[in-house]
């Protein structure tokens, strides 16, 4: 059973709950397997949503407390603590607060506040008041104001938090009963009046946002405050959804208000009036108040449901309370009764409500006659004429001259009715802002402060807002919180990260979504959305439609930006693209309908309305709308101050404020979407903690210092309770000695440069520490005078063995300087005589040859004198040359020059000596020769044991040696690396660190938008319509072996048992890879633990698997990891290089390094001397196999690859650093030694089945390489043959298997004196280490005993039977069944069918529809075509193409069109047509494989056409396919293979044209469209055209047109096998004959380019066709056919010049000649030359279709090579014409007879036409190559040829594909005639398949005549009666049979 992750609980994402438990039952690269430990249920996740969970099931009060640090332990620890109504919690200085829904007796009293009084943070349990308390006494100390943001949801209980920091703020450090501090209290009530409604996720909404600020004296105490106010909610006032209210202030009125007021102001129930009845009209009351409500107040739904219901909400209360808030403010009873007409007022205007006036010729409006009433009521309430007010609302007053005011220059316009009801909205939203204006000003006069130096802001604006239907208002709201989010992440995640590495406390970065381009999407000038709304409303006649066009133009290919069909929810997809957009937000996709967009930014008045209020007689009302002084412009369309642009003033200064302010953060949560108390919704609360950034914080705190304070500060606040001795040390050294002194642990606080830092809660420890009673205070001194003295004694040790240090330096470097001076000196005087000196040595060197010549010359008994004298002169020679060195400048050449000669010269002579004496001293020496032979042999045995013992101890030294040897050179290595390869190799990390953030923010805005519409979904009820959750991964590399759906458990057992050595390095590397990321996510779960919580856990288990200093050198070590590894295996190979079957397998290398784990280190701080434990490691080939850890307290650890793999050091050994460290790498012996010392080898046989295959093969070499046969016998290594067979003999005896011995001791015994008696066994044995030779050590598949004992045989042939003749057949039919589904003819069946079912159901198809029916082919489908590739990067990838490219049509329903294959193909064929060039590689991979496949698929919907077509002649298909469709088809294959639209200038098949150049085709002077047109042009006007372009460039052009195709073609016609063949009569079958000739266009531009040129270009197929065949038959050579292949296939554009270079030819390699050369050497040639001839003809084209050499040659290329083909050219045909001379014609002999003559004429006739006929049938399909740059392999030209009826659009012959069109082409088209006589004119159509504007068209004009009918009576068919009988009896022998023949 495997156990991961020490079967510890984890918790694992979930939707609904947020983190359930469970536990890791499998790891994958990718992701892990976990099992759910309450429904057992198994899931597949991702790494990044399973994080480890705390063993003990706790709650804390700070959540950096926990030992884990993470999104599931946060959430578990808030879960416990709100069901324990601890609704607060801390994670490091930021205060989350969890709305209950239900009052918390006792939880904000007097009492509570007193005990937070003056309290740090984190001493009392979390509060909201802790952190009031926290900002006041920051606000003291630093002397700086202070805000508290308050951020959440809607529901989420802000405004509640913000009222009782208020409250604690002012009861606090207020003046007791204090006038302001009660204003500043009793304020909100009034605001929540009116500024806060009923939404469906809050009852209490507040619909504005404020910053209230509170301000202090010099004393720190509440003077005043302010209040500012944004954005408030002006489209609720007149309209909201069903259940929802309108302002609080509406209801309340009408619910509370008493009589007099009521009936004062014409109140009714809320069903009265239009701006309360079409939403939620029920009062929220408690059941008191429900029973004192009069009915005449209540409404329909009021008295059928009954009243809302929350604990904090009371209507009519609500109302006396805002009541008297009125009173706290200061407001006169007069002042009130304003107020609450206004409201009234509000409430009756909209009761007004208008119609179409018929009598207006104008097309007006009037009021409605029953709402006249209201009217009168609203005129009489604002102090305005009726008719006055009710002309200002159905008209509009416009003024010619704005500096006039008689009525003479005022047009009045009248409105239509929905005109008039919008501007009568209109009036009702300025009163109500303007009203609300004034209450906040009321409440600011309430408050004044004049002796303010600081205060504290609290911020409670609405949280981030998302409905079905999202507006303006929710776009200004989460615009805000867009500023705040990135507030926060300033402050809180970028400033805090500046300040660590400021300090330089060396912590790593955290990452985080930054949304600056959210912001920027918004508020950017000219391109944002703010700026272009504005822009939109300035306009004429503003829409909303232009507007969100432009969003989407001017943003194109933003990130955050996108099309609301890209929304998760089916309400929001619904939406039309220029209806709305969609915005990235940090907390998820939001989409925003634009429909009153422009409406509600628009937040003027119209003029006359306003200038009608500003002169009312209410003098209140007038008040609220003060008139404009004279230098303010005047109110219009191009100087109005839009709503946006006010909001984002006010915002900016709120940002301002809170920059220069320090921040307190509460982040509020709203624990389940019912509101109601008691229940947590898991999910939705851990989005609402993502969205917050606490997951960012809580990565930050798992290695921050929230707390800090300087040195001095420090130093200053406990400097009075230290002694003098004490209080003048430095700051920083003192509190050095201070923390010392306490034994903090070195985790809770670390030093900066100018501040201390601490973990989360440790400074309040320290705190009371420091203050606590005088005796501990005594103790705490004393420490820290020992600890200063033994530091100062410690730093003068220090400073005295550094100067030791630098003394040893000096005299060592100067030792160095004189080394250096010494050898350069040396090397200079070298310089100059060596030479000299090594010629002098050398020719001194030959006396002792010539002495061995005396000598031999002495042993010679003739010719001895003649002998001497020429050795005499070689003496001499010598002598000279000696003399001549010593006394002249000789060079070193002339040097070697005389000593050369002399040399040779004495050879020569030595030579002949040695050979005169060899004869004479054979027999001598082999005499002496045999005697030596056997004194070796002799000696042999005696030094046998001294032989074997030198060479381990030189074994031994040379293995040292190589070790060392290693080291210098990986050293030299390592150091030969530039910078530039190390600033390389840091991009490509950079690179992939970037990669990895991109696509964690990808997958975590996937995540959050995949939540956010959960969120929504659940709401509406709708969840079963969200899409599955798509996650972005990197791409795949491509390996032979797919291991993805493996098991960790198959792996290791793989590993285990497998044979195979690719297949056992794939999983090696898999499993390896598995380990590393599983182990870099227990890494991370592992630094996220607090260092304080761990301390107090008994059981603490360390995981290090390795040195720290190895695992931290993963990265370091990348550098030099290619470079090292092929170093490495250099000298690996010199190391293993003297071993037998070393080169078969792994490098084995040893490692030890010294090693403490870091739980030992602390395991007694006070010892200094800890000692030292190593760890060793075995490493095969690139991965440990097993590791050893030895500590001298314990007993030492052993691990071994294949059961201990999870404890084991997964890094590769290039990784880890090992190779790199000197005095790491230790021999095998040693390491041997050292794992049987400690118990090894047992370890290994407990574990033999489980531990690796390849490590069992090497523990079966080391017993053959240690094996000894000595040992066997019991004999001595000295033994004689005689005695070792006296032991063989007894041993024999008493082992034998007959007489009870042990058989496998006998075998070893037997085995033994075979080694010992057997020559080529001991041969054997000392050469190899074992007597079976070197192929014993070579593994084989491990079989056990029990299966090949021969007991059990029959069992084992039974199996054996069983497999092989019953389960594989079963298996291999299975396999073939399945796989016949996946063949090529299968699919190209479903395609056609597919393509039948299409085609025939219309009879019309333009390009588009083609394409969308070639992208369905089955070919592209991954379920048919195994070779297709499905990504998960494709939901990424393909969506931003959409965007890019027209006529995609991703949202058709049409089946299979709307398939994800179906779309991906016709995405990659539009990409590739429009010549797309930012197509990802494993796009771009597709996108060829699509468009090879095209032309081919697209000839197979061509001869379906044509069939359609001829039964639509039969009558079979009621509408067969026309003309134009057959020819929009066609038009496919030149669009994909030039990657050009049909609809563009054929000219841009040319190289360097593109569309900027078609403006000089077109002119006023030309007009150039085609190619034709272009080639026609006189030479220097076509290149004055294309003057931009270069020289070269331009040659590029013509030599591209010089080889595109010219056609010209003639048409004959008759209907053969007829009396006259050129009368053609109905129904006749015609037959065309006709004949192409294809040219290349160079014969266009013979005369600019003259002949030789022409020829060049002429020539130019046939040396591409050679140069194939060399380059085909290199790569046959070579064995990189396919390698080229694959090369050729990846170019892209033309201009991607090849690279290769050029092969020379062959020589007297002989080229095709053509038709018009050499004929008369044709004419003189046999026929045997000419087959010679057509075969390497033949042999040059078939090498076409393999050629991939020039598949991306450029123009220019092509144009080096034409010039080099005409010289090849001319050798060539010269080369011809000698073999044909060589070889002359053999003419017949004429002494034959006639009848000879002609038998022969006859055969050769014959035989030509055999060999006419083999031709034509093995004719290939060759032609021409085509210039397709964008195509991904070669393309030959093909060509449609057809009949047609251009007048009828019908389609005459099916279409005739050639393929073999290379210079001349006969074909015959049949086709039937028309059935009725008359004149007609078809047309034969020559239709390429790869150019455009090659097309060739002749016009076939014929008369049909009518047949004539068979005259029966005709004297042709009178027959006499004799001619009669012969033909019967003719016929009855034609027919008779063999029987009744032999009768005859």
């Amino acid at each position: 059973m495997i156990t991961l992750n020490g079967n510890k609980p984890v918790w694992i994402r979930d939707n609904e709950h947020g983190f359930v438990l469970g536990k890791i039952s499998d790891i994958a690269t990718d992701n892990v397997t976990v099992q759910i430990n309450e429904t057992k249920k198994t899931l597949v996740v991702p790494y990044d949503s399973v994080f480890q969970a705390e063993e003990y099931d706790k709650d804390v009060d700070d959540n950096c407390a926990l030992m884990y640090l993470n999104e599931g332990t946060l959430l578990n620890n808030v879960r416990r603590r709100y069901k324990k109504d601890l609704i607060y919690t801390y994670v490091a200085n930021i205060l989350i607060a969890i709305n209950p829904y239900k009052e918390l007796h006792g939880f904000y009293n007097l009492e509570t506040m007193k005990r937070y009084n003056g309290k740090s943070l984190g001493v009392m349990p979390p509060h909201v008041f802790a952190i009031g308390d926290k900002a006041y006494r920051d606000m003291r100390t630093t002397k700086q104001s202070q805000s508290i943001i308050i951020s959440g949801e809607s529901g989420a209980g802000k405004t509640e938090s913000a009222k009782y920091v208020l409250q604690y703020l002012t009861e606090s450090y207020g003046a007791h009963s204090g006038q302001i501090e009660d204003r500043i209290n009793k304020s909100n009530p009034l605001l929540e009046a009116f500024g806060n409604a009923k939404t469906t996720r809050n009852n209490n909404s507040s619909r504005f946002g404020k910053f209230i600020e509170v301000h202090f004296n010099e004393k720190y105490r509440v003077v005043g405050g302010y209040i500012s106010h944004y954005l408030l909610e002006k489209s609720r006032i007149c309209v909201q959804s069903r259940d929802e209210r309108n302002y609080h202030i509406f209801y309340r009125l009408c619910a509370g208000a008493p009589e007099n007021i009521r009936s004062a102001l014409r109140l009714a129930s809320p069903d009265y009036f239009h701006y309360l009845n079409r939403g939620c009209t029920q009062y929220f009351c408690g059941t008191q108040t429900e029973k004192n409500l009069s009915k005449n107040r209540l409404s329909q739904d009021f008295a059928s449901k009954g009243p809302l219901r929350d604990p904090q909400l009371d209507d009519v209360k609500d109302f006396l309370e805002c009541d008297q808030s009125m009173d706290h403010m200061g407001l006169r009873s007069q002042d009130k009764i304003n107020i609450y007409s206004t409201v009234a007022t509000v409430l009756h205007l909209g009761n007004i409500n208008f119609e179409d006036d018929p009598e207006s010729t104008k097309g007006g409006c009037k009021v409605i006659s029953t709402h006249e009433q209201s009217l009168t009521i609203t005129s009489e309430m604002l102090g305005l004429n009726v008719r006055e007010l009710c002309d200002g609302l159905i008209t509009r007053m416009i003024m010619t001259k704005t500096t006039s005011n008689t009525k003479d220059n005022i047009i009045s316009v009248p409105l239509k009715a929905h005109e008039a009801q919008n501007a009568r909205d209109a009036l009702a939203k300025t009163i109500y802002v303007r009203l609300f204006d004034y209450i906040v000003s009321v409440v600011n006069k309430s408050i004044p402060f004049s002796s303010s130096i600081s205060y504290i802001g609290i911020l409670d604006i609405a949280g981030f807002e998302y409905f079905p239907i999202n507006s303006f208002e929710q776009f200004c709201i989460n615009y805000c919180n867009e500023k705040l989010q990135q507030f926060f992440n300033e402050r809180i995640l970028k400033e805090e990260q500046l300040l660590y590495e400021k300090e330089g406390l060396g912590l790593k970065k955290i990452h985080y979504i930054d949304n600056q381009d959210c912001i920027d999407l918004i508020e950017a000038r000219i391109i944002g959305c703010f700026d272009l709304l504005d822009e939109e409303s300035k306009l004429p006649t503003p829409r909303f439609e232009h507007f969100t066009s432009e969003v989407h133009n001017r943003n194109k290919g933003h990130p955050r930006l996108d099309l609301p069909r890209k929304s998760k929810l089916r309400t929001s997809r619904d939406i039309r693209d220029d209806e709305g957009f969609l915005i990235q937000h940090f907390a998820g996709s939001v989409v925003y309908s634009t429909a009153q967009f422009i409406e509600k930014n628009n937040d003027a008045l119209h003029a006359s309305l306003l200038v009608l209020v500003q002169e009312c007689k209410n003098s209140f009302i007038k008040n609220l709308f003060p008139k404009a002084s004279e230098q303010e412009p005047a109110t219009g369309k191009l100087n109005f101050i839009s709503v946006g642009s006010k909001f984002r003033s006010q915002l900016t200064d709120l940002m301002n404020k809170l920059r220069s302010t320090g921040i307190s953060f509460i982040r509020c949560i709203k624990p389940n979407l019912k509101m109601v108390p008691n229940l947590f919704e898991g999910g939705q609360i851990l989005s609402q903690l993502q969205c917050s950034g606490m997951v960012s914080v809580l990565d930050l705190m798992q290695q921050g210092f929230p707390s800090r304070t300087q040195f001095a500060e420090l130093y200053a606040m406990y400097k009075s309770y230290l002694p003098a001795e004490l209080a003048r040390l430095e700051p920083r050294l003192f509190c050095k000695c201070l923390f010392k002194a306490l034994n903090l642990r070195d985790a809770d606080f670390k030093f900066g440069l100018t501040k201390v830092f601490f973990r989360p809660g440790k400074f309040a420890e320290f705190d009371e520490i420091m203050k606590s009673d005088p005796q501990n205070l005594a103790v705490l001194i004393s420490k820290v005078k020992k600890w200063l003295i033994w530091t100062r004694w410690k730093t003068a040790q220090w400073c005295a063995l550094s100067v030791i240090k630098l003394k040893n330096k000096i005299l060592y470097r100067r030792k160095c300087y004189m080394d250096i001076q010494r050898h350069t000196r040396m090397h200079l005087v070298y310089k100059r005589y060596a030479p000299r000196i090594r010629g002098l040595v050398k020719a001194k060197a030959l006396h002792e040859q010539v002495a061995s010549m005396e000598n031999i010359a002495q042993q010679m008994k003739v010719n001895k004198e003649k002998v001497y004298q020429e050795i005499h002169q070689l003496k001499q020679k010598i002598d000279q040359l000696i003399n001549d060195i010593t006394n002249t400048h000789m060079t070193a050449s002339q040097i070697d020059h005389a000593y050369n000669e002399l040399v040779s010269s004495i050879d020569r002579e030595f030579r002949r000596l040695k050979q005169t004496l060899a004869e004479q001293e054979m027999k001598e020496e082999a005499e002496r020769l045999k005697k030596i032979q056997n004194e070796l042999e002799n000696e042999k045995n005696k030094k046998f044991n001294e032989d074997r013992q030198f060479e381990h101890e030189k074994e031994e030294f040379r293995q040292r040696s190589v070790l060392a040897q290693r080291q210098r050179e990986e050293e030299q290595l390592k150091g030969k690396l530039t910078t530039e390869e190390a600033r390389r190799q840091k991009e490509r990390q950079a690179q992939d660190f970037a990669e990895e953030a991109r696509l964690s923010e990808m997958n975590e805005r996937e995540r959050r938008d995949y939540d956010l519409a959960r969120r929504l979904a659940s709401e509406m009820g709708s969840e079963a319509d969200l899409p599955r959750l798509a996650r972005a991964r990197r791409t795949a590399t491509n390996q032979k072996y797919d291991l993805n759906k493996h098991t960790y458990a198959q792996l290791r057992d793989l590993i285990n048992t497998s044979c195979d050595i690719e297949l056992l390095d794939a999983c090696r590397d898999e499993f390896h890879r598995r380990l590393k990321v599983y182990h870099a996510w227990k890494l991370k779960n592992r630094q996220s633990k607090n260092q304080s919580a761990a301390s107090d856990q008994n059981d603490l288990v360390d995981e290090e698997r390795a040195p720290k200093d190895i695992l931290n050198n993963l990265v370091s070590t990348a550098l030099t990891d290619g470079a090292m590894k092929t170093s490495g295996q250099g000298v690996a190979a010199a190391a293993t290089s003297s071993k037998g079957g070393s080169d078969k397998k792994g490098e084995q290398r040893y490692f030890r390094v010294p090693f403490v784990r870091p739980n030992e280190q602390n395991r007694n701080p006070n010892d200094e001397h800890n000692k030292k434990g190593w760890w060793y490691a075995h490493f095969d080939d690139k991965w440990v196999v097993r590791q050893m850890e030895i500590h001298p307290d314990r007993k030492a650890t052993l691990f071994v690859a294949g059961v201990d793999d999870t404890n084991m050091c997964e890094l590769s050994l290039d990784e880890t650093g090992l190779t790199t460290k000197k005095g790491a790498e230790i021999l095998e012996n040693d390491f041997e030694q050292e794992w049987i010392k400690h118990g090894g080898q047992e370890h290994l046989k407990s574990n033999k089945n489980r531990i690796i295959l390849a490590y069992r093969v090497s523990l079966i070499e080391t017993e053959h390489k240690e094996y000894d046969p000595f040992a066997v016998l019991n004999v001595d290594r000295e033994a004689s043959i005689t005695e070792i067979k006296r032991a063989y003999r007894d041993l024999s005896k008493k082992h034998h298997p007959d007489r009870g011995g042990d058989p496998e001791m006998f075998k070893e015994i037997a085995k033994a004196y075979k080694t010992l008696t057997d020559e080529e066994a001991k041969e054997n044995w000392k050469k190899y280490g074992n007597p079976d030779g070197p192929g014993v050590t070579h593994f084989g598949i491990a079989l056990p005993k029990w299966l090949v004992d021969h007991q059990n045989s029959v069992f084992v042939l039974l199996v054996y039977a069983g497999i092989f003749m019953i389960v594989l057949p079963v298996i291999i039919c299975l396999w073939w069944q399945k796989s016949a589904r996946y063949s090529g003819d299968q699919i190209l069946i479903d395609t056609i069918q597919l393509y039948w079912f299409f085609l025939s159901r219309t009879s019309s198809i333009i390009v588009k529809r083609a394409i969308m029916i070639l992208s369905a082919s089955k070919e592209f489908d991954r379920t048919r075509n195994p070779l297709i590739v499905d990504r998960l990067s494709d939901n990424v990838e393909l969506p931003k193409l959409f965007r890019e490219l027209p006529d995609i049509q991703e949202k058709t329903k049409e089946r299979p069109f709307q398939m994800p294959y179906c779309l991906k193909a016709r995405t990659l064929l539009h990409a590739h047509i429009q010549r797309l060039t930012t197509l990802s590689p494993d796009l771009e991979n597709d996108k060829r494989y699509v468009v090879k496949k095209s032309p081919y698929l697209i000839n197979e919907m061509i001869n379906i056409e044509a069939q359609l077509v001829a039964m639509g002649h039969t009558g079979q298909l009621k509408n067969p396919p026309r003309l134009d469709t057959l020819e929009n088809t066609m038009k496919l294959s030149p669009m994909i293979v030039q990657a050009l639209l049909n609809t563009k200038s054929p000219l841009l098949q040319l190289p360097h044209i593109t569309e900027s150049h078609l403006r000089f085709f077109e002119t006023k002077k030309r007009t150039i469209k085609s190619i034709r047109q272009f080639t026609d042009m006189n030479g220097d006007e076509r290149r004055s055209m294309l003057r931009s372009i270069t020289d070269e460039q331009y040659d590029d052009i013509m030599n591209v047109i010089s080889i595109y195709p010219y056609i010209t073609m003639s048409v004959s016609c008759g209907v053969f096998d007829d009396e006259d063949e050129h009368i053609i009569t109905t129904g006749a079958v015609v037959t065309l004959t006709i004949h192409l000739k294809r040219e290349n266009m160079s014969t266009v531009l013979n005369k600019e380019l003259g002949l030789n040129q022409s020829s060049k270009i002429n020539a130019m197929d046939d040396e591409a066709n050679e140069e194939r065949v060399d380059d085909k038959e290199n790569r046959e050579k070579t064995g990189e056919a396919s390698k080229v292949a694959a090369a050729s296939n990846t170019s892209k554009g033309w201009n991607n010049k090849s690279d290769k270079k050029k092969k020379t030819k062959k020589k007297g390699q002989a080229t095709t000649s053509k038709a018009t050369n050499n004929t008369s050497a044709n004419k003189q040639s046999t026929p045997t030359n000419v087959n010679k001839k057509q075969e390497k003809a033949d042999e040059k084209d078939s090498s076409d279709d393999d050629s991939s050499k020039h598949s991306d040659d450029s123009p220019s290329t092509l144009r080096q090579r034409h010039h080099e083909q005409s010289k090849d050219e001319t050798n060539n045909s010269d080369n011809e014409n000698n073999n044909d001379e060589d070889n002359p014609p053999t003419t017949p002999k004429k002494s034959r007879t006639n009848a000879d003559n002609d038998e022969d004429t006859f055969l050769e006739r014959f035989q030509q036409q055999q060999r006419k006929r083999e031709k034509l049938e093995t004719k290939e399909k060759i032609s021409h190559r085509v210039f397709c740059p964008f195509y991904p392999e070669i393309k030959q030209e093909c060509w449609w040829l057809y009949v047609a009826d251009r007048k009828h659009f019908s389609l005459i012959s099916a279409p005739v594909y050639l393929c073999t069109l290379k210079d001349k082409e006969e074909v015959e088209v049949k086709f039937s005639a028309p059935k009725i006589a008359g004149h007609y004119v078809y047309s034969v159509i020559l239709r390429s398949d790869s150019y455009f504007d090659v097309d060739v068209m002749e016009n076939l004009a014929f008369d049909v005549q009518a047949a004539k009918e068979m005259d029966n009576n005709h004297p042709q068919w009178n027959f006499s009666e004799d001619e009669e009988a012969a033909n019967a009896k003719a016929e009855d022998e034609e027919f008779a049979t063999e029987s009744e023949s032999d009768e005859e």
